[in-house]
Formats: structure tokens, C-alpha cells, sequence
């Protein structure tokens, strides 16, 4: 996959973008704070990059906020994809109820 023609570019450009995140931590916080959407945070406990302090602090700008820690690295999509997908769908089918909408 990282093969593929233009994949390495692209990869490149999300690393030297990522370098911004951090000047822009307290507009996105802002926003949060101000818009208050519904949020689902999955984290791996593991994870060397970003720690669980990480997750915990959206507390400070979304209080509602669902945060679940589960047992997997940085890469939690790719070691605890079943997982993720049945909280996520959890998460969402209690949003639609919260509003109203029917699924189908």
C-alpha cells in the first residue's frame, strides 16, 4: 500500500503538517468548548505516542465526553478493530435515539 504512486508524498505532507497541531490546540479546544459536540474518544492504553492523559484531558473542554481506554497500542484501529467498531456503533445508534431519529 505505502508503495503506491504518490502515497510517500502524501505521507510526507501529513508528517510536515503535523508539525502545526500544536499552534492550533486552542482554537480546535475552542471550538469544543463552544460547540459542545457529541464525542467519542478511543484510546489505547499502550499507546507510546499519545498517553492516556491525552484522552482524559477532553474532559476539560467536552465534560459529556465518551472516553473509553482500551487494552491496544497506538495503532487501535488495527489490533482492536472489533471492539472500536461495536463502541462506535453503540455510540452512534445512542446519539440517534438522543435526537429522535429513526435508523435504518
Amino acid at each position: 500500500f505505502l508503495r503506491r504512486p504518490g502515497t510517500i508524498d502524501i505521507q510526507t505532507d501529513l508528517a510536515f503538517d503535523y508539525r502545526d497541531n500544536l499552534y492550533r490546540y486552542a482554537q480546535w479546544q475552542t471550538w469544543l468548548r463552544q460547540r459542545q459536540p457529541p464525542t467519542l474518544v478511543l484510546w489505547g492504553r499502550y499507546d507510546t505516542t499519545f498517553t492516556e492523559a491525552g484522552a482524559r484531558a477532553f474532559r476539560r473542554d467536552l465534560p459529556t465526553a465518551s472516553i473509553r481506554i482500551l487494552d491496544g497500542g497506538h495503532f487501535l484501529m488495527d489490533t482492536r478493530f472489533d471492539d472500536v467498531a461495536v463502541l462506535t456503533r453503540k455510540f452512534m445508534a445512542e446519539q440517534i435515539a438522543a435526537r429522535g431519529v429513526l435508523a435504518k
